[in-house]
């Protein structure tokens, strides 16, 4: 019995330790490095069109509508919140049609609604941002949700890169845009901020499809 005993004990450590590099092996062709650094850019693209919305819209509205800086923060608050609303919105959305549709119309419908917003008066401007806001909040959470797809076997480092390294690379963006507001004007930045969102959304057509998680 004692003999038995042991044999089963280095059977079944045997079969843990096939059973965890069977695992790792999965995992690791699951991991679809290709999709997960082009799925990076399109992070790092509209961290840089939602960092230039929260620091330029204000400014815009300032200098280039004279509206008093109490109204143009008031732009800002809704901006913030309908940003807060798309992210719990986008779970239901990703759920019904899919994730990377779901991410690329989210991108590509702002960069109309930018548009839109810089040749329309207050009252339509302040509904255009909180569709634009709807729109930024959804296409993060999904962007976060598909990275940690594309690259399953490595969490950590897919977390890390899509909601830090690459919304950092994002906010400091906007030094960029600053030197560029400084040169051409805010006029211009608004609309260098309108189209990036559009190259994002036609990278996020080249990605591969992925299921329900």
């Amino acid at each position: 019995m004692p003999c038995c005993y042991g044999l089963n004990c280095r059977d079944s450590s045997a079969f843990i330790r096939i059973t965890a590099i069977s695992r790792k092996s999965k995992l690791l062709e699951a991991t679809d490095w290709h999709a997960f650094i082009r799925l990076t850019m399109i992070v790092i693209l509209r961290a840089v069109m939602g960092y230039g919305l929260l620091v330029f819209i204000p400014l815009y509205l300032i200098k280039m509508r004279q509206m008093p800086i109490a109204q143009a923060n008031s732009f800002l608050t809704v901006l913030s919140a309908a940003i807060a609303a798309g992210t719990m919105l986008s779970g239901y959305l990703s759920d019904s049609f899919g994730k990377r549709l779901v991410l690329g119309i989210s991108l590509a419908s702002i960069t109309p609604f930018v548009f839109l917003f810089l040749k329309t008066n207050e009252m339509f401007g302040i509904l255009i941002l909180m569709v634009t806001g709807i729109a930024m909040g959804v296409s993060f959470t999904v962007a976060v949700v598909m990275g940690q797809i594309y690259a399953e076997a490595d969490l950590g480092v897919a977390s890390g890169i899509t909601t830090g390294f690459a919304i950092g690379i994002g906010g400091m963006s906007s030094s960029l845009l600053g030197m560029l507001a400084d040169k051409q004007g805010l006029e211009a930045v608004m609309i260098v901020i309108a189209v990036i969102p559009m190259v994002g959304a036609m990278i996020t057509m080249t990605l591969p499809k992925v299921g329900r998680r």
